[in-house]
């Protein structure tokens, strides 16, 4: 079929429009998007931050006068761009003369418009006046123009996101007045959620997470406040946070989700329970034990038989709370699948891949690589699956993620197929020029190969004493009131409230506590589960209990009362982990040649 006369002039128009951005990462979109082309500027051959949209339009017959020339737009397009945060740059180009000219029509709207004719909202269409001086040749001019206008923008957009006045307007009509706040605030969750793509592409997580919080205290109770919720808990850094934080959010949008009656949030919501419990169990307990026991069978002969009991039985509790989970899980999973529902169980199934691979960096040093292979390799179908799935959606931020964490997948095992990931993935970060994926991605390849470390004693020993106890708080003590047996569950405890000694400590600087952890207590890696004792380097008579407190309180009362050479600690002294094994051989060595009271 031969083109119609626009569609000539359209296809020239675009190839001169590429032929001028050829050093530019340059984007088409889609033909509903309203907008023609997504580009990214570039300096030095490297991708800047900064992006903006091009309307683009041909023609053959523009009349200049006075180095201007007319184009005449709807008001309903112009409208629709000053709303939008990203520079836009209307391009007209003359196809008789191959000339290419450019407004940026944002200021445009602001500046001249808003000035010149106040009225012109009310209009179907508008002139717009476009200067020959702007060449579309001259990126410098345009480079300088997109930094200046996205800072402008994004002050404007930020100041247009308050509440707008002017209710008392309505004040005799209730109902008009909910119809504006509806309205305004739907229009501003919108813009907030446009805005928290700009802000994760410009690798700024915290911003980000705050227009999603804005929504969230909305509490509109409908889908937005589901996305809201969702958001939170998959921007937020697992490995740092409480997962109680997390649980406590999925209660809350299944519950919003069944009152809406929206099955596919519901699921959704269902598996990020069963996701976060997973996760807790493998990071506190799972992994802990096996590290544990990996570590003790280097010398087996000095396991004592009632430790290999208590991780025995707890391996088979734990393991019996993994299936279940996974169970679920794979439920949820396959219901999406079902439904056709298949980004999301996309996206659902690489939370799981994420978890995969945390797992596989941390064990893949401990166990025989020729093992660890052939465990990893049966999953391979899997991960291409993922990757073609990905690449089918053609969404940016799940395409680059995918690459991410097969890259981390591959990683353990084969790492020019990593590489390979991890390269694929910076060129599509810096394309698109998404600094969050871009920073990502040249970490991983700076780091490739490079063994993982986990913390190792000594690194232990030099964590601040409050950094290791906040730890242990988390990791041993959260699940107290679990525990059936009421002699361990006293036990534990006794020894949550001993664990700090350091406000003892800063009674006098001659103060020593030492921790003789039981048979229980080092299987269990808890140093204050046992005996302690308790001296002074003045007087060097040693007391000790399996209560710190108590003994404190006696030794308190019979030395420090009557000590006139007392000595206290800083306010804020906060010692390094290592003084629990000093003082502890410190005690040893006054207790060889000095009396011991119980």
């Amino acid at each position: 079929m031969k083109k119609t006369k626009n569609q000539e002039i359209r296809d020239i128009s675009e190839a001169l429009l590429k032929k001028n951005f050829a050093s530019w990462p340059f984007n088409p979109l889609p033909d509903d998007y309203g907008l023609d082309f997504f580009i990214s500027i570039a300096q030095d051959e490297e991708v800047l931050e900064y992006n903006f949209l091009v309307q683009l339009k041909g023609s053959d017959s523009l009349d200049y006068k006075d180095g201007f020339f007319n184009f005449v737009m709807k008001t309903k397009h112009l409208q629709s761009y000053i709303k939008n945060p990203i520079p836009i740059l209307l391009v007209i180009y003359d196809v008789n003369t191959e000339s290419g000219y450019w407004i940026n029509i944002q200021k445009y709207c602001r500046n001249i418009l808003n000035v010149q004719d106040p009225d012109w909202i009310a209009q179907k269409t508008k002139s717009i006046k476009i200067s020959i001086n702007n060449q579309l040749n001259d990126l410098g001019l345009i480079r300088n123009e997109i930094i200046q206008s996205t800072n402008e923008n994004m002050i404007i957009y930020v100041e247009n996101m308050k509440w707008p006045e002017g209710f008392e307007n309505f004040i005799d009509n209730p109902d008009r007045i909910v119809d504006i706040i509806n309205k305004t605030e739907i229009e501003n969750i919108k813009r907030r959620i446009h805005s928290s793509l700009l802000y994760f592409r410009r690798d700024n997580i915290r911003e980000m997470q705050n227009q999603f919080f804005e929504i969230y205290k909305l509490k509109k109770r409908d889908r937005h406040h589901l996305q809201a919720i969702l958001a939170i808990m998959t921007s937020s850094n697992i490995f740092t946070e409480k997962i109680e934080t997390f649980i406590k959010l999925t209660d809350e949008g299944i519950q919003l989700s069944e009152e809406l009656k929206d099955q596919l949030y519901c699921n959704i919501f269902k598996f990020f329970f069963h996701y976060y419990s997973t996760f807790e169990i493998l990071t506190k307990q799972q992994i802990p034990n096996i590290l544990k026991r990996l570590e003790a069978s280097k010398k087996s002969n000095q396991i004592d038989v009632f430790i290999k009991l208590i991780w025995e039985s707890e391996n088979i509790d734990l393991n019996n709370l993994l299936k279940e989970h996974s169970r679920k899980i794979l439920e949820i999973l396959n219901i999406l699948l079902e439904s056709g529902d298949l980004f999301e169980y996309h996206t659902l199934s690489l939370h799981l891949l994420q978890i995969e691979v945390f797992l596989n960096s941390i064990l893949k040093d401990h166990i025989e690589m020729s093992v660890f292979s052939k465990v990893l390799e049966k999953n391979e179908r899997f991960i291409q699956l993922m990757v073609e799935l990905s690449e089918k959606f053609e969404i940016i931020d799940n395409q680059l993620h995918t690459y991410l964490l097969t890259g981390g997948y591959y990683e353990a095992y084969n790492q020019d197929k990593a590489e390979e990931f991890y390269r694929k993935g910076l060129r599509l970060a810096k394309n698109s020029n998404h600094q969050y994926y871009i920073k990502k991605f040249n970490y991983n390849l700076e780091n490739l190969g490079r063994t993982s470390e986990l913390f190792t004693l000594n690194d232990i020993v030099k964590m601040p004493l409050s950094k290791t106890i906040e730890t242990l708080k988390i990791f041993k003590f959260s699940n107290l009131n679990s525990i059936e047996d009421s002699l361990i569950r006293g036990s534990l405890k006794l020894a949550l409230n001993d664990l700090n000694p350091v406000n003892i400590l800063k009674k006098c600087k001659s103060i020593l506590v030492g921790y003789y952890p039981s048979t229980l207590g080092q299987a269990e890696g808890i140093y204050s589960l046992g005996l302690k004792r308790i001296t002074c380097e003045r007087y060097k008579i040693i007391y000790e209990s399996g209560n710190l407190r108590n003994i404190f309180d006696l030794y308190e009362k019979k030395y420090c009362s009557q000590c006139d050479k007392i000595n206290p600690r800083e306010h804020d002294y906060n010692p390094p982990t290592s003084i629990i094994s000093e003082m502890t051989e410190r005690i040893n060595e006054i207790g060889q040649n000095s009396s011991k009271n119980t």
